[in-house]
């Protein structure tokens, strides 16, 4: 067999493996089992000039590569060349964007290559598609400056990845030696050249006396070039991608990304295992299967002031400073999406989890304050609404009697009927009646009968009297109800103070904990919630943070930078630390004592973040979106979040003091029957008045 049948045969071979076998073999990627394959020929050029190179060949190449975007950049020799590319790329290419530079004036001025270079990478990203082609020195000069651009371009660009180079050139041995110290760590290159040795035996039985052969160095291997022998017609789908740029389906190639984290339970912890750090948690859950997904290797570090982000004299401090100055290539950590933080740096969408806020502080035993146990059953406003009705109804009630007595007395004098003895004497009974109530001589006997039956009814749940009226019967009826549900949640509520040991808490808002005298208010004086408080517009926000800031003035801790220390202080009593509500549980299951107001002040995303216009971004949101998809991140809460359970502290009944909505089913009856004592009232004096009219028409006809 001749080498020249073996290098077919090898060459095919390798197209059919990266086509459709494995990725890799015994943990090798193919490219480099095939290449260190001692049975494969040895690579032999045949150097030819750029005017042998066939124009359709080339199109047809981009073609199947499928390019929406052909940047070609070449020198001066090779402009009529490049106008035949373009003129048949015109025409067999639609909807493809061209862009065309003559950079040669550029090779001699770094400044300009890499300016250009920068450009590029803004308006192709995420994948700039470059076709280079030139000279062999000029070919050399552009990939080395290329290879040269990320390290420059303060992780702003990234060639060395997500950029793939065609070059079309003269090739010969000593060309490609050169290329391989110059490509450095560029990923997707590769070198194409027509050759007119192949025969329709190495292709199978495609009706073309053409091929195309590609020279695509892989990075996966020590620094060399892979031999691919292609006919363009068959060049279709993936098996082409992966033939000219092998290194594509090894993500980043495990290249070492700088990554930033910031302890914080249970997102991100640290522990000691033989004498080895280990990092683990919620947030490095997520990191894994990036690095596994992407294929990049994580180096870890701190920020050396400890801190998340101040902004101070412009400048961020801590994770947000970091990625500000763009010394990291990502955070991960639980940074909460703001817009502040977004001025400087990009936030990895979708976020993680969603975080809220709330207050935590130490309960205080009711047995400690006994003195006014009688009247915390009522919220203040429920006493104050409680009086007046109780006025408003005696006032309703005195008034509906007083008017309907006195319509019964003016109907009684204006009755012409001869009356018996028995309806004369009740007639002059209730005239005494109505005169005493209305013009008597002591109408305060009369007023505080009323009042104490109305208000005794409050106490009494109802009242033997009955009103002589309809509209009467219907106001006392809907007042009873109200009392009679007022005094069985006041009764319940002391039952349970006197019998059971109960947690009532002393906050149900922010307002509470603004208003009362005797707690005060701490938050971190790192981190988000100070941020969110001392710009929020929010009423009860603007209180809260007024009372820390003078707070503040005497006791440096309510703006303490230590969670222990913050705890510390709650701990101690009459203290409201504004915190996380996953920090809260996290305080909680470690003390019984510990309880929240159960508001949620704030709702906050948390997400991973990069230095603004980072060319991770695109990547790492692909992978993202995918893993929120699929239910991982419930799965990680579950195992990592670990909240109070009831096993660690018996919940005690929930009693919390009646408050008016928790009556205000019973005071809508009250309002109701209010109302349709007023309408039977109107009514009566409607027909009092028509009946008044018809029996003094009566009268005046009667003959004298």
């Amino acid at each position: 067999m001749t080498g020249s049948t073996v290098s077919s045969l090898a060459l095919t071979l390798m197209l059919i493996l990266w086509t459709s076998g494995p990725d890799s073999v015994h943990g090798l990627p193919l490219s480099c089992q095939l290449r260190n394959n001692p049975n494969r020929a040895s690579l032999s050029l045949t150097p030819v000039t750029r005017a042998e190179v066939y124009v359709a060949d080339v199109v047809s190449l981009l073609s199947y590569l499928q390019w929406a975007t052909i940047t070609v950049l070449h020198d001066t020799d090779s402009e009529a060349f490049v106008d035949d590319i373009l003129y048949l790329a015109v025409e067999k290419l639609r909807g493809v964007r061209y862009l065309i530079h003559n950079v040669e004036h550029m090779v001699e001025d770094n400044a300009d290559i890499h300016t250009l270079l920068q450009s590029l990478h803004t308006s192709l990203y995420p994948q700039p598609n470059i076709l280079l082609v030139g000279r062999p020195a000029f070919i050399l000069s552009i990939t080395s400056q290329v290879s040269s651009h990320d390290d420059q371009s303060n992780r702003t660009t990234d060639f060395r990845h997500l950029s793939r180079w065609l070059l079309v050139t003269d090739l010969d041995r000593q060309f490609l030696d050169s290329l391989v110290h110059n490509v450095g760590d560029l990923e997707n290159v590769a070198a194409v050249y027509r050759s007119d040795a192949g025969s329709r035996d190495e292709v199978g039985s495609i009706p073309t006396n053409n091929s195309i052969n590609i020279l695509t160095y892989s990075r996966s291997c020590p620094p060399d070039f892979i031999h691919v022998k292609i006919t363009p017609p068959v060049l279709k789908g993936r098996s082409l991608l992966l033939a000219v740029y092998p290194n594509t389906k090894y993500g980043y190639n495990n290249r070492t990304i700088l990554v930033s984290t910031l302890m914080y339970a249970p997102f991100t912890m640290r522990r000691q295992e033989r004498g080895e750090v280990i990092y683990e948690g919620y947030c490095f859950e997520l990191l894994n299967v990036l690095a596994k997904d992407l294929n990049f290797s994580v180096q870890l570090v701190e920020p050396a002031d400890g801190e998340w982000g101040l902004l101070v004299d412009g400048k961020w401090t801590g994770l947000i400073g970091q990625l500000q100055q763009r010394d990291v290539d990502m955070v991960v950590a639980p940074l909460t999406i703001h817009e502040d933080r977004e001025k400087v740096m990009d936030f990895l969408l979708p976020p993680f989890y969603t975080e809220n806020v709330d207050i935590l502080y130490k309960f205080e035993d009711v047995s400690e304050s006994d003195i006014l146990v009688t009247v915390k059953p009522f919220k203040y406003m429920v006493l104050v609404c409680l009086a007046a009705a109780v006025v408003v109804v005696f006032i309703m009630i005195f008034c509906i009697e007083q008017f309907s007595l006195y319509m019964a007395h003016e109907s009684r004098k204006t009755d012409t009927r001869p009356k018996s003895p028995i309806s004369q004497q009740s007639s002059r009974l209730m005239s005494s009646f109505c005169s005493a109530l209305c013009f008597g001589d002591d109408p305060v006997e009369h007023l505080q009968l009323i009042f104490w039956r109305v208000f005794g009814s409050v106490f009494k749940q109802g009242d033997p009297w009955t009103s002589e009226t309809t509209p009467g019967r219907i106001l006392m009826t809907s007042w009873w109800l109200l009392t009679v549900v007022l005094a069985a949640g006041y009764s319940a509520y002391l039952v349970a103070i006197f019998t059971v040991d109960i947690r009532v808490k002393p906050f149900s808002s922010l307002q509470d904990v603004v208003d009362s005298p005797d707690y005060k208010i701490g938050i971190m004086s790192t981190g988000i919630i100070k941020l969110i408080f001392e710009k929020s517009n929010q009423d009860d926000f603007k209180d809260a943070w007024q009372k820390v800031v003078q707070a503040n003035k005497t006791d440096s801790r309510v703006l303490a930078g230590s969670e222990a220390e913050h705890l510390q202080h709650v701990l101690g009593g009459k203290y409201c630390w504004i915190v996380d509500v996953t920090t809260a549980e996290k305080a909680q299951a470690t003390d019984c004592s510990l309880e929240t107001v159960g508001v949620r002040l704030n709702g906050q995303n948390l997400a991973l973040a990069v230095p603004t216009n980072s060319p991770l971004k695109a990547a790492v949101e692909n992978t993202m979106a995918a893993i929120a998809d699929s239910g991982l991140l419930e799965k990680w809460w579950k195992h990592w979040q670990k909240p109070r359970t009831p096993d660690m502290c018996p919940a005690p009944p929930d009693v919390h003091p009646i408050i008016l909505k928790d009556v205000m089913g019973p005071v809508y009856i009250a309002l109701g029957g209010v109302a349709v004592a007023g309408l039977f009232l109107l009514l009566e004096l409607l027909v009092h008045h028509v009946h008044l009219l018809q029996t003094g028409s009566q009268v005046d006809k009667t003959p004298m």
